[in-house]
């Protein structure tokens, strides 16, 4: 009975053995394989589709026809209508029993303010922040550098482009006709190719491209302006009658959040979504504002009402951008510029720094391999990633030469 008593024990011994053995490796073997996947991360090729919606102001070439005559108005040509130079559009036919009854029309109401851009501190503003950049070099507090040199940069275009305008003329009145006599009618032709509108807004010779600069977009895109139709079927002398639109292109402008402008390069082609509809444009210029970046598309086709309506939903996708796909939460960003830690082949961590192609809130693209940057006067390859680095998700726990058990 002891010897059976010694086995029976003698087994349960071996069998708590092996379960301790078998647990421990199996837990090592879960925790290694967790703590890899929750360290580090492999890089390989992605892609990065981004959409974002805004509301963008509309700006267009315009040219207002105004009359040189009074009387009963006709007209040949519908609202939206393509027209040809030298088209017949209108006809004003004078009327002795009516001259009494022509009434001034009203211009629209101007209840919006434009407002302009305060430059008058600009220069005091630059100054100011080219002090508070060198106070945060000799502090080391390279943390904040980034957003003021975006401010600085910022402001120091919006100068040269208010010391530089764009001379692009967007806005022109046109007197069309002569006075007529009793009985007597005109005949109005266009003086040039385009589409033909009777809306307008008020604010034609103000929310030009040229203009542009010179405007606070901030307040204006948090407004809202309706057009209305310009004439009645009696116009008076100098009454604006239509209003003819270049129909080679037109700007849509959208107001980015400081920073976010970088997601957008100038010439990169973008695809809008407008009321279901798909048009191509392209980023034709970025244009700093008091605190945000407006972004100027540049497009040839267009959506339903474009050429009355002052403001537009749109949604933005930009060509889906592939290369190396890095985890936003890798970046490091310091005076070394923006980069990410690499584990090498003796799982020690390595500094690399890293160009950024496009980026959204979680992810970015990057290019690999190599990088160029100017080092005293000379352009220098500098490596950056490549396919298969072993990357650290949150570089924010690690430093420089530690190393990843």
């Amino acid at each position: 009975m002891a010897i059976n008593k010694k086995k029976s024990f003698f087994r349960i011994s071996i069998f708590i053995i092996i379960v301790f053995f078998l647990s421990s490796s199996l837990y090592n073997l879960i925790r290694g394989q967790m703590k890899k996947h929750n360290d580090t991360y492999i890089l390989e090729y992605g892609e990065i589709k981004i959409e974002n919606s805004y509301k963008a102001l509309i700006v267009r070439k315009e040219k207002i026809l105004k009359s040189k005559a009074s009387g009963v108005l006709t007209q040949y040509v519908n609202d939206g209508e393509k027209v040809k130079r030298n088209q017949k559009i209108l006809e004003i036919t004078d009327n002795k029993e009516l001259k009494e009854e022509i009434e001034e029309v009203d211009d629209t109401d101007n209840k919006i303010e434009i407002k302009e851009y305060d430059s008058s501190q600009l220069d005091n503003e630059i100054e100011e922040l080219k002090l508070e950049i060198a106070n945060c070099v000799r502090n080391n507090e390279f943390s904040d550098i980034t957003d003021l040199e975006l401010s600085l940069k910022a402001k120091i275009r919006r100068k040269y482009l208010l010391n530089n305008p764009d001379k692009e003329k967007s806005y022109e009145e046109i007197e069309v006709g002569t006075a007529l006599k009793n009985g007597e009618t005109l005949i109005i032709k266009t003086p040039i190719n385009g589409i033909l509108t009777y809306f307008m807004d008020g604010y034609e010779d103000k929310l030009t491209y040229d203009n542009i600069v010179d405007i606070d977009l901030e307040s204006l895109l948090n407004s809202n302006i309706v057009s209305t139709v310009s004439s009645k079927n009696i116009v008076s002398k100098g009454d604006a009658i239509c209003k003819i639109i270049d129909d080679k292109y037109y700007y849509l402008i959208i107001l980015v959040k400081r920073g976010d402008q970088n997601i957008y390069d100038v010439s990169e082609d973008v695809l809008l979504s407008i009321d279901g509809k798909k048009l191509k444009g392209y980023i034709f210029d970025m244009i700093p504002t008091q605190n945000k970046v407006a972004i100027v598309i540049k497009l040839d086709s267009y959506f339903l009402d474009f050429y009355k309506k002052r403001f537009q939903d749109i949604s933005i996708t930009q060509d889906t951008s592939k290369g190396l796909k890095v985890k936003s939460s890798s970046l490091i960003e310091d005076e070394r510029g923006t980069g990410v830690y690499v584990v090498d082949e003796n799982d020690k961590i390595i500094y690399r720094p890293v160009s950024i192609i496009m980026h959204d809130k979680d992810d970015v693209i990057v290019r690999e391999n190599n990088i160029y940057s100017v080092i005293d006067d000379k352009t220098k390859s500098i490596p950056t990633v490549k396919l298969y680095d072993k990357v650290i998700i949150d570089s924010s726990k690690y430093e420089e030469g530690d190393v990843i058990d």
